[in-house]
């Protein structure tokens, strides 16, 4: 009995290895993001624009570290700590780096310049090799619809959660995307054709954190020379 769980064990094993599952994480601590899970959209009701609020964390400054309590606001996209029993909101980029304890995880986010669409912005960092990905934790104002059933009684501070990936290419060109196949191959066009095949073959679901992950590794296996 033993020696047959040890080969189960053993071509799971191998099965993972092959199959390159990587298993990113994304701080979700309300699980309202359906996309990492189970796909759909990332237009989520939330009424906070902090994505975790006053958490244990670091801020680095070059090689730096202080503790602080953090909490990420996600709408202004600034940091706001507390320090000496005040809080203080930090002015965006004069942190290049944070991380944020919770539940027992580290997760780190990055201050990203010459992006498309916003300039710049906080990031949290998912992978960084030959592709980086990053995910990009974004609030916006709800827009109220006269004809929507609740608009009457809809605060004013209603937001909406505008999550998306942050794709960055070995030649350095960067993309944004809520990770849609169509979006998906047309980034990694030198590829199409093979990950086309691949994501149909292994049923993929880029929509998912760790379907694009195999995208990108796949991605990153066919140009390796």
């Amino acid at each position: 009995m033993k020696k047959l769980l040890l080969i189960l064990c053993f071509c799971l094993t191998s099965f993972l290895l092959n199959a390159q599952v990587f298993l990113a994480d994304v701080i979700d601590p309300m699980g309202a993001n359906p996309a990492l899970q189970q796909g759909g959209t990332f237009n989520v009701d939330v009424g906070s624009p902090f994505v975790v609020d006053w958490a244990e964390g670091f801020l680095f400054y070059g090689n730096k570290k202080e503790p602080y309590k953090i909490r990420y606001n996600a709408l202004t996209d600034q940091i706001h700590i507390l320090k000496e029993g005040k809080e203080i909101v930090l002015a965006q980029g004069q942190v290049e780096r944070f991380h944020i304890l919770y539940q027992e995880k580290e997760y780190k986010f990055k201050f990203l310049t010459n992006l498309p669409e916003i300039s710049y912005g906080y990031a949290q960092i998912i992978y960084e090799k030959d592709v980086k990905v990053y995910y990009r934790h974004h609030r916006k104002p709800r827009k109220i619809n006269d004809t929507d059933s609740y608009a009457a009684s809809l605060k004013t501070e209603a937001l909406d959660k505008d999550d998306s990936f942050i794709l960055i290419l070995p030649n350095a060109k960067t993309f944004f995307t809520k990770g849609k196949r169509k979006e998906v191959l047309q980034i990694f066009a030198d590829k199409r054709k093979e990950l086309e095949s691949f994501i149909k073959k292994e049923k993929i679901d880029t929509e998912k954190l760790n379907g694009l992950m195999q995208v990108v590794l796949k991605y990153e296996e066919l140009i390796k020379p």
